[in-house]
């Protein structure tokens, strides 16, 4: 299938365009697709669609990108010469060539221009959305054209000198694969640069949450020189997502990526019915240490020795030490992407936990490290005292604590709940045409 006369829809694997309609990644599926790897059948929303869109808004032409243009984006009406050709491109993947056997279910994942380049990946920062049905892929397009602006897009951008003007997102559409299990595979080790050894992570089913980070996935690292020498990491996983003989399949086709672009890749990959799928390939953007490489039998730096730290989910640790922390994803207090500002703000959180423990004068209970990863929120307790010390500070602070339950009977009586009652009854008594909309 050829591009269509409005330039809205491009189909992988036969695109007349480059990366500046497709963007990285609608770009990188349609030259895999070209070189005869097994790619699921899809196409491209292009970035004309995203400007024309972005043209029909009320304030197309904001000197100052920020997340309101995202949702205007969203609220819009898509404008009908693009819907009808995105729901025209649908009906035609309907019949594409599929898998016996695999459901009609869709993957709709963002495509900025410059992503997955060469420069910056963007990995996890835009929209993907998994397991949806044909009438339900508008919505999800409009809400990949606005997490562009979205806060940890932004300030991804920022810190790596992008521009945020002229930033333009397409999007792909692809048919779902039904994943027995989903990895990131790199043909560079992505922490030592180590260039004698594959990584490969990897994790039951969908891939989304191992990529996000809210997974551990099982982490092999294998030698080029012999591939029977692998170095395994289990995950969070009951059983191993993939066995020896999936592995060796997996590493095979990375490799063979990494010949056909004449460079070191990451490459995510679904596999469904004993056949790999690839779902992206990219130049790996980050090197070793210093931002070298380190040749085969050269001695790996500490931080390959870091327990459970995906390369699909790179991180830098701020203080010495920090790589030996359990870190865990705030999801309770902060399950979404937070603004630059806020990450200031989680800190003063950590600052606050450990409050009382200096004002006690005892070092238990551990104190709490914030860390901002990828825009999202994560939490470590560095260990206090231990042994026949730390259990008399938990018999000190038990009894500080049950001195305090009467004290904290009466302020809670005499002070907080009177307090809270006259808020209350203001709010009651308060006209309803004074509050602001």
């Amino acid at each position: 299938m050829a591009v269509d006369s409005a330039g809205y829809v491009e189909w992988i694997g036969a695109a007349t365009s480059g990366a500046e309609a497709l963007g990285g990644k609608g770009a990188s599926l349609d030259r895999l697709a070209r070189l005869g790897f097994r790619v699921p059948p899809g196409f491209c929303v292009t970035t004309a669609a995203f400007r024309a869109q972005l043209a029909s808004l009320p304030r197309p032409e904001n000197p100052h990108p920020t997340d309101e243009l995202g949702t205007e984006l969203v609220s819009h009406p898509m404008r009908p010469e693009i819907l009808d050709e995105l729901r025209a491109a649908l009906g035609g993947l309907e019949t594409a060539a599929r898998e016996p056997g695999w459901k009609v279910r869709l993957a709709v994942r963002s495509s900025a221009i410059g992503e997955d380049g060469t420069q910056a990946s963007y990995a996890g920062l835009h929209e993907t959305e998994l397991d949806l049905a044909a009438d339900e892929v508008p919505d999800a397009v409009r809400r990949c054209w606005a997490s562009l602006w979205s806060a940890p897009a932004l300030a991804y951008r920022a810190r790596n000198n992008l521009p945020l003007d002229d930033a333009a997102m397409a999007v792909v559409v692809q048919q779902l694969v039904p994943a027995s299990a989903a990895a990131v595979a790199f043909t560079r080790h992505p922490a030592t640069g180590r260039d004698d050894q594959v990584v490969v992570t990897a994790v039951r089913g969908l891939g989304d949450a191992m990529v996000s980070g809210t997974v551990t996935p099982d982490t092999f690292v294998i030698e080029r020189a012999n591939r029977g020498k692998v170095d395994i990491t289990r995950g969070d996983g009951v059983e191993q997502a993939i066995n020896a003989d999936q592995l060796g399949d997996l590493v095979d086709t990375c490799l063979a990526v990494e010949a056909a672009y004449g460079e070191p890749v990451d490459v995510e990959a679904a596999l469904a019915g004993g056949h790999w799928y690839l779902l992206q390939a990219r130049p790996i953007t980050s090197a070793g240490p210093g931002g070298r490489q380190v040749e085969a039998g050269g001695q790996p730096p500490v931080a390959d020795a870091v327990v459970g730290v995906s390369p699909a989910f790179p991180v830098a640790f701020e203080l010495p030490g920090d790589e030996q922390l359990t870190w865990e994803w705030d999801d309770m207090h902060m399950p979404f992407a937070t603004a630059p500002l806020a990450e200031s703000w989680s800190r003063a959180i950590a600052q606050g936990f450990g409050a009382w423990r200096e004002h006690l004068g005892v070092d238990f209970p551990p104190r709490t490290r914030i860390s901002v990863w990828n825009g999202y929120t994560y939490f470590a307790y560095v260990p206090g005292s231990e042994g026949e010390e730390r259990k008399r500070i938990e018999d000190e602070i038990t009894e500080l604590f049950r001195a305090q339950i009467p004290v904290a009977e009466r302020y809670w009586r005499d002070e907080a709940l009177p307090e809270l009652r006259a808020i209350y009854q203001a709010m009651d008594e308060a006209p309803i045409e004074t509050g602001s909309p």
